[in-house]
């Protein structure tokens, strides 16, 4: 796996490094439902962000949970998408993301997890800072953390060539303008 995360942060073509990252997506949960760690999880959470890139290759796996979505939004609190805070009651709950530069959406994603009830919040990223794993590690709300690759992680999070814009900060605030989903 550190073959292919280190070709996903050398590649210089978008579409390839979508195909990467599904490639990526179905071998790292592939590989989590052997570890003991990721046996209690009972539900999946992407963030609509980056962790979209990760969702064909979860669909490819055979690691079978209950998925959802948050909404994590620079300045705004985190929301859920395609399922209900209940359904997050007494579960632990695996959050998964392409790229963590500060850590700050996974632990406001924790937080809010925690709060509605989840009993216990991993989160897992391809790439991250150094100081990100770290935080994460540190902080109250989430349980375990898991950065694959903290090696020259770029400050910005921008793993896609030629985007130079967040995604999922476009996708994000087209669904807050619809009211029944935010």
């Amino acid at each position: 796996m550190k073959k292919l995360a280190k070709e996903i942060k050398n590649c210089k073509d978008a579409q390839q490094t979508r195909k990467l990252l599904v490639q990526f997506g179905h071998k790292f949960f592939n590989m989590i439902r052997r570890e003991e760690v990721f046996k209690n999880v009972g539900m999946c959470l992407f963030l609509l962000r980056s962790g979209l890139f990760l969702l064909p290759g979860y669909l490819l796996s055979d690691y079978d949970r209950e998925i959802g979505f948050l909404t994590p939004m620079r300045g705004q609190d985190p929301n859920f998408v395609s399922t209900s805070p209940e359904s997050v009651k007494d579960k632990t709950i695996l959050i998964v993301d392409v790229v963590t530069d500060s850590g700050l959406t996974f632990k406001r994603s924790a937080e809010f997890l925690k709060k509605a009830g989840a009993k216990e919040v991993v989160v897992a990223a391809i790439f991250g800072t150094k100081k990100s794993a770290r935080d994460l590690e540190d902080f109250e709300h989430i349980d375990k953390a898991f950065v694959f690759d903290t090696s020259n992680t770029q400050k910005n999070g921008f793993l896609i060539p030629d985007v130079k814009y967040d995604v999922g900060d476009l996708l994000t605030n087209a669904l807050y303008k619809f009211p029944q989903m935010a």
